[in-house]
């Protein structure tokens, strides 16, 4: 049977199976023997890292199939405050190509290259391009140059050109795609030159938190004004917040604009001040999330364009000429009393039923399942260094979340965002579709034990009854509600024989169960636990973990604890965040402690490394 295949009558099928034979040892070859520079040959695209969103979406646009792109600083960074994770080493690791901007921008970047990263080749896409040098400061440029579409056109050529070199095979489909690009740039100049031509010369000032506008404003005609320099690594001075009022009120200028990643409240602060408007967020460090329409480096461009010409393309109400705030040719055909006998009903109707709605919604239940806090985008530093960096996660009711990662990756930071306790400069955190701020009474938080003042003199009773607060009115003593809630926290933290017992004379574990008990008395909807079982025995850490196990099953609560012991996570947690600055993992126990998700956040940190390894060993 095996020799039938060489029969005369089987010939066709002999030299289809020759051609088959042959082929597959030319491709075998081939893969032992890979062209020079082109790792596709091998059975892996090209790695790409861009250390910015706008950087990889260029080069992604050109790559097209032929390269893998990524950009090591995730959306909503800052790249001037950027702290490195340990991810970021072995993301470098495995690059073939990558790309910076350049211009002093990426100052924490040569450092970690040097490092991790001798094989990559490494391009600055700003070659070629004059910089724009700040007069006070010699050798310091402004690093923003993309934000000029022309200049963008000598980003994607020196892009290309290094795709290029990694990538002979694909050379005409690399070199079309970066033709058509080239073209949108030229294309996206032209539309917003016509976007900003309405503008008024008088108006056209940029005024913003940020400079990162100069490019910009050197290819349209703007002036910028901003309150921090080409870095927002910077303090704000107070003779820059009084220069920019001064040309706010001289120009009549109807606008100003915060940057997006950037802490709005000096900028809400001023506008207020100066009576004109804080118009929406402009891009310019980073792109706007998945899809809005600055989800790209042209969409961002665009965006900016579209909103500036919106917002000062017309003239500034209620300032000079016409402080009325209205038309000046307008004269009113009515007395006064006849506008009043016309809007007084409809308002006296609108407040009943707002009121009349409110007490509907004040006794109907509030809904119990599906996302109860939703963080996005969340950007916090503290001197100048970055704590969380474009942190985004969903909660959800009715479990327990325990948050997990080396010393300085951001957990007590995480929390006290939550509660309002430190200022973000970026992002946004909702509570059953509203703004946190309007739903902190629905949180209660336990503090580390170093946050708290044990010699303050008070009884156990006393600060039990401080959960109470604010369910109640100021001046008013406790009434029946208040005195139940805090016998049945007593009780469930088996607390009741010590309430008269002064703080400082209690143990470890008896001091975070009071604390825990202040808790339970708010009758919050959500726990937030900054590290509750430091210096606790094993059998307090026991009964607190039912005490929260029975506030998410039977409550339906939501809890979130600050937890270092991997080991008994999967036994505590129904879900666990990995983090170091940002978001490494979140999902099941078994899910996410393994041991690559442990590497990428505790990688080269001691001694959390060596706890990474440990739990491997013992899974």
């Amino acid at each position: 049977m095996g020799l039938a295949l060489w029969t005369p009558r089987r010939k066709p099928l002999r030299l289809l199976l020759l051609l088959v034979l042959g082929l597959v040892v030319g491709y075998g070859s081939k893969a032992n023997n890979p062209e020079p520079g082109n790792r596709l040959a091998q059975g892996r695209g090209i790695q790409v890292v861009a250390t910015t969103g706008f950087l990889a979406d260029i080069a992604a646009r050109i790559a097209g199939e032929s390269a893998d792109v990524r950009s090591l600083l995730p959306q909503g960074s800052d790249p001037h405050r950027y702290e490195a994770v340990p991810n970021d080493t072995r993301i470098l690791a495995q690059a073939d190509l990558i790309i910076e901007n350049g211009l002093h921008l990426e100052g924490w970047l040569d450092k970690l290259i040097a490092r991790t990263a001798q094989k990559a080749n490494r391009i600055v896409a700003t070659d070629g391009i004059v910089p724009i040098q700040d007069p006070e400061h010699a050798d310091s440029y402004d690093p923003h140059a993309w934000m000029d579409p022309v200049l963008g056109r000598q980003y994607a050529k020196n892009i290309y050109e290094a795709l290029r070199s990694l990538c002979p095979r694909d050379s005409a489909g690399l070199r079309a795609r970066w033709a058509a690009y080239d073209q949108e740039l030229v294309d996206l100049n032209q539309e917003i030159s016509g976007l900003l031509e309405q503008i008024p010369h008088q108006h056209r000032i940029l005024g913003t938190n940020h400079d990162a506008f100069r490019y910009f404003a050197a290819r349209y005609q703007f002036r910028v004004i901003s309150l921090l320099g080409t870095s927002t690594d910077a303090d704000i001075r107070t003779s820059d917040v009084l220069q920019m009022k001064r040309v706010i009120l001289e120009n009549d200028l109807p606008c100003i604009f915060v940057e997006a990643n950037l802490n709005p409240k000096t900028l809400q602060e001023l506008s207020a001040d100066a009576h004109c408007a804080l118009g929406p967020a402009l891009y310019a460090d980073s792109m706007g999330p998945e899809g809005s329409d600055a989800d790209s480096y042209t969409g961002m461009l665009r965006h900016n364009a579209i909103i500036l010409s919106r917002y000062l393309g017309g003239p500034k109400k209620g300032t000079a000429g016409n402080r009325s705030g209205g038309p000046s040719s307008y004269s009113d055909p009515f007395p006064v009393w006849w506008i009043l006998g016309l809007l007084l009903p409809p308002l006296f109707y609108m407040l009943f039923a707002l009121r009349y709605n409110g007490l509907k919604d004040a006794k109907r239940p509030r809904p119990q399942v599906g996302p109860c806090l939703e963080i996005t985008n969340l950007s916090v530093t503290y001197d100048r260094k970055s704590v969380l960096n474009a942190f985004s996660v969903v909660f959800e009711s009715g479990k327990c979340y325990g948050i997990l990662g080396p010393n300085g990756a951001g957990k007590s930071t995480l929390l006290k965002a939550v509660l309002g306790l430190v200022d973000s400069d970026h992002g946004n955190i909702t509570y059953r579709g509203n703004n946190i701020d309007l739903c902190r009474t629905s949180l209660a938080y336990v503090p580390q034990k170093g946050l708290v003042d044990w010699d303050f003199p008070a009884t156990v009773e006393d600060i039990v009854l401080m959960g109470r607060l604010p369910r109640r009115k100021a001046g008013l003593p406790p009434n029946e509600e208040d005195h139940l809630a805090i016998e049945q926290a007593l009780m469930d933290l088996e607390l009741t024989d010590l309430r008269k017992r002064p703080l400082n004379q209690l143990s470890g574990g008896q001091q975070q169960r009071v604390f825990l008990a202040r808790a339970l008395a708010q009758q919050a909807e959500t726990l937030l636990l900054d590290e509750p079982f430091v210096g606790v025995d094993a059998a307090t850490e026991t009964k607190i973990m039912e005490i929260l196990r029975r506030f998410t099953q039977e409550k339906n609560g939501l809890v979130l604890m600050i937890h270092h012991d991997l080991h008994r996570a999967p036994q505590y947690f129904d879900r666990v965040l990995l983090i170091n600055q940002r978001l490494i993992a979140e999902g099941a126990p078994q899910e996410v402690l393994n041991e690559s998700t442990l590497l990428k956040v505790f990688s080269g940190v001691d001694p959390a490394y060596a706890d990474a390894a440990q739990f491997r060993n013992r899974t």
